[in-house]
C-alpha cells in the first residue's frame, strides 16, 4: 500500500479511536492542554493508542483472512488445473507440483515434492531436458519449450510438451524453474497413426501409379493391337483382293479386244464393276489403315487426312502444323491420328459446315492438337455422349488420352461451333534417317557389279516386271506382251531379286511394285539407280499416288503409276510419251 494511503488510514484509525474513548467516558474530552494535566493527557493518549492498535489488528486479521482465501483459491486452481505445473529449485529438486503434474510424473497421485525431476525423464531425452533448462536460464524473456518423454513409476511412457520460465532473486540469481507440462500422448499416437496412414496412402499411391502405368501400357498395347488388326485387314485388301481385282481387270482388258461385238458390252460392264470394286476396296483399305501413317510422321499423316476428307467427305480442313516435329511412338501417332479423324467425322456428321481447322504444336514434351469448327455447336453436356457403334467417340478418345497421361478439353455453345483440344505428353523416339542408305545397302552395292557388255537391242522396249503378286505380274505380262514394241525381259517377286536381275539383264524400263517382302520397291529403286542411272523405273501401287510418289521420286524413280489407273497411262509411261 502507498505511504499516503497508509497515512490516511492511520489518521482515520486514530480519529476513530478517540471517538471510542470519548464515548466510553461519556463526555467530550477537551483538547486544550491548559485544562488537563499531563497525566490525564498521557492516559488519554494511551487509551487512544490501545484502541488504535486494536483496530489495526482487526484490519490485519481481515487482510490475513482475505489473503488466505485468495491463497487457497490459487492452490485449488493450481492443483486442479488440467495442465501440469512444477516448481523446481536451483538444485533440480521439485518444490511443488500440482495433481496433473504428479499424475504425469508418477502415474499416480503420489507427491513429488522434495524429489528430483531427472529420474522421471526418459534416458534418451535427458539431454533435451537439460537443453531446455539452459535455454530458460540464458533467455529468461523468451518462451522455451521442448517435446520429450516421461517414464512413470509403472514404466509407462508419456509424451509431454514442456514449457518453462525462470524466477530470479533480488540479486538476479537463479531461484526457481517453473515448468508447465501438457500431455501430448494422444497427439503422438495420432501422429503415429497418421504417419502409418500416410505410409499406407503412399503405398497405395505407388500401387495406383503402377496401376496407371500398367493401364497406360495396356492402352498402348490395345491401340497397337487394334491398329495391327486394321493394318492386317488393309493389307489383306491391298495385297490380295485389290491385286486380284487389278489382275482380273487387266485380263478383261485383254479379253475385250478378242471378243465379238455382241460381248463387248458385257466385257465393259464387267470391267467397270471390277474398277468400281477396286475403288471401294482401296477406300476401305485407306480408312482402315492409311499407309502414310507408317511411312511418315504425324504432320504428313494429317496432311493426307485433310486431302482425304476433302475428296471423300467434301470437308475442307485448314491445317496449322509445325515445320519441325518430334518423332512419336507408334501408339501415340496412331491414337492422335484416329482421334483427329474421329473429330473431323463429327464435324461432317453434326456441325452442318464444310470447313474445319486443325492446329498442332509441340512444346516442353507435350503435344497440343486442336480441332475446331464454326458450325451449329451444341450443349457442352452432350459432347461426352457416345451412342453404341459410333466408333471412337469423344468418350473413348478422352479415356485413352487420359490413360496415356493426357487430357481432352471441349468447348461449345449453340451456333458457335465446337472446339476440342487434346493434350498429350510425348517422349521423342529416334529413328534412322531414311535418306541415308543402310550399311547392308552399301555392302550390297559393292558386291554387285554391272555386266561389261549390255544385251543387244532388237528395237523393242525391254521391260522388267517386279511384283510379289503372281496374278498381278502375270496380268501385266499378258497385257504388255500383246504390244509389238514391248518385250518382257524378266520378272522378279521381291526387291532383292529385282536388284540382282536388273544387274544381269539391264532393262530399259522397270515396273516396280512398292510394297514387297525382303526389300520394298523404294529401297530397290535406290540401289538400282545408284548403279544404273539410265534405267527408267516406275513405281506401282494400289495406293493413291500422293502417298507413294514422293518416296519413289526421292529414291530415283522416273514416275509413279497406280495399279488401278487406266492402261493407256501405263503404255504411255513405258514408251516415254
Amino acid at each position: 500500500m502507498p505511504n499516503n494511503e497508509k497515512h490516511v488510514d492511520l489518521a482515520q484509525l486514530r480519529k476513530k479511536a478517540e471517538q471510542i474513548v470519548d464515548e466510553r467516558k461519556g463526555e467530550t474530552v477537551e483538547k486544550s492542554e491548559s485544562e488537563i494535566s499531563d497525566m490525564v493527557r498521557l492516559i488519554h493518549e494511551l487509551e487512544v493508542y490501545q484502541e488504535e492498535v486494536e483496530l489495526q489488528n482487526q484490519e490485519l486479521r481481515h487482510s490475513a483472512k482475505t489473503l488466505e482465501n485468495a491463497r487457497n483459491e490459487w492452490y485449488e486452481l493450481f492443483d486442479a488445473a488440467p495442465v501440469g505445473f512444477v516448481i523446481i529449485n536451483r538444485l533440480g529438486m521439485i518444490e511443488r507440483c500440482n495433481q496433473a503434474a504428479g499424475r504425469l510424473l508418477t502415474g499416480t497421485r503420489h507427491p513429488m515434492s522434495g524429489r528430483s525431476m531427472l529420474p522421471r525423464i526418459h534416458p534418451d531425452d535427458q539431454e533435451i531436458y537439460h537443453s531446455l533448462a539452459r535455454s530458460i536460464e540464458t533467455n529468461p524473456g523468451v518462451a522455451s519449450s521442448r517435446e520429450l518423454r516421461l517414464v512413470q513409476e509403472n514404466k509407462k511412457i508419456v509424451f509431454v510438451h514442456m514449457e518453462g520460465s525462470v524466477v530470479k532473486d533480488n540479486e538476479g540469481k537463479l531461484n526457481q524453474f517453473r515448468v508447465a507440462l501438457v500431455d501430448i500422448s494422444d497427439q503422438k499416437a495420432y501422429e503415429k497413426n497418421l504417419k502409418k496412414i500416410l505410409g499406407e496412402l503412399e503405398n497405395r499411391t505407388d500401387e495406383l501409379g503402377a496401376r496407371n502405368r500398367q493401364l497406360a501400357r495396356l492402352t498402348s498395347e490395345l491401340i497397337l493391337a487394334e491398329q495391327r488388326e486394321r493394318k492386317r485387314l488393309a493389307e489383306i485388301l491391298h495385297d490380295h483382293l485389290q491385286q486380284l481385282l487389278a489382275g482380273a481387270r487387266l485380263h478383261l482388258e485383254i479379253l475385250s479386244g478378242k471378243v465379238g461385238a455382241e460381248d463387248t458390252g458385257a466385257c465393259k460392264t464387267a470391267y467397270d464393276l471390277v474398277t468400281k470394286s477396286i475403288e471401294i476396296s482401296r477406300t476401305l483399305s485407306s480408312e482402315l489403315s492409311p499407309p502414310v501413317l507408317y511411312q511418315k510422321e504425324l504432320p504428313e499423316a494429317l496432311r493426307w487426312l485433310a486431302r482425304w476428307m476433302a475428296a471423300t467427305h467434301r470437308l475442307e480442313v485448314d491445317l496449322d502444323l509445325p515445320d519441325d516435329f518430334v518423332y512419336l511412338r507408334e501408339d501415340l501417332r496412331v491414337l492422335l491420328f484416329h482421334s483427329v479423324r474421329e473429330l473431323l467425322f463429327n464435324v461432317v456428321k453434326h456441325a452442318g459446315t464444310s470447313t474445319a481447322q486443325v492446329a498442332m504444336q509441340e512444346q516442353n514434351g507435350r503435344i497440343r492438337i486442336m480441332v475446331k469448327d464454326k458450325g451449329r455447336g451444341c450443349d457442352p453436356k452432350n459432347l461426352t455422349v457416345t451412342a453404341p457403334g459410333e466408333g471412337f467417340g469423344l468418350f473413348a478418345i478422352r479415356e485413352r488420352v487420359e490413360l496415356l497421361g493426357g487430357n481432352l478439353e471441349t468447348a461449345s455453345a449453340p451456333n458457335e461451333g465446337v472446339t476440342t483440344t487434346i493434350f498429350l505428353p510425348v517422349e521423342p523416339t529416334v529413328y534412322a534417317d531414311p535418306e541415308q542408305p543402310s550399311l547392308i545397302a552399301e555392302e550390297f552395292q559393292q558386291r554387285i557389279e554391272p555386266p561389261a557388255n549390255p544385251p543387244p537391242s532388237n528395237g523393242k522396249i525391254r521391260v522388267m516386271l517386279v511384283d510379289d503378286h503372281t496374278v498381278m505380274r502375270k496380268g501385266l505380262l499378258s497385257f504388255l506382251s500383246g504390244h509389238d514394241d514391248i518385250e518382257i525381259a524378266g520378272e522378279a517377286a521381291d526387291g532383292e531379286a529385282a536388284v540382282e536381275l536388273a544387274q544381269q539383264i539391264q532393262p530399259e524400263v522397270i515396273l516396280m511394285d512398292i510394297n514387297m517382302p525382303k526389300m520394298n520397291g523404294v529401297e530397290a529403286t535406290r540401289r538400282i539407280r545408284s548403279k544404273m542411272p539410265g534405267i527408267r523405273i516406275y513405281g506401282l501401287s494400289m495406293y493413291e499416288a500422293e502417298d507413294q510418289a514422293h518416296a519413289m521420286t526421292e529414291a530415283g524413280a522416273t514416275g509413279y503409276l497406280s495399279k488401278s489407273g487406266n492402261s493407256e497411262s501405263l503404255l504411255a509411261a513405258i514408251r516415254g510419251q
